[in-house]
């Protein structure tokens, strides 16, 4: 009888998405870091709700992608989306906002 491999689903992809996303980050391969980051908020969204602080995480690491891109607009979309989940949770405020700031100290705008 054969086994059958067991193929990770909802939640479970979570770090394999993020891990990917990180990897392809510090490739510069920054558009299949897109797709994986993408799919890690969609997930996140999806498992555990568009207001949970892992939902945020994953918003933020988009926007950290946005800055190594240099669209700083969409960085601080991300990042002013992780900043509204964080204060509903009353969790790591101050960290967002450091990097809404440094996005608007290299040229982003609000």
């Amino acid at each position: 009888m054969a086994v059958k491999a067991h193929k990770p689903t909802g939640a479970a992809l979570l770090p394999v998405y993020a891990e990917k996303g990180e990897l392809y980050t510090k490739l510069k391969l920054l558009d299949q870091a897109f797709s994986y980051l993408d799919k890690a908020v969609d997930v996140c969204n999806r498992s555990f709700g568009p207001d949970d602080e892992r939902t945020a995480t994953a918003l933020v690491n988009v926007g950290k992608l946005h800055v190594q891109k240099g669209t700083f607009a969409e960085s601080v979309f991300f990042y002013r989306s992780a900043l509204r989940i964080r204060r509903q949770v009353r969790e790591r405020e101050r960290v967002v906002a450091r990097h809404i700031g440094f996005v608007l100290a290299k040229g982003g705008s609000i």
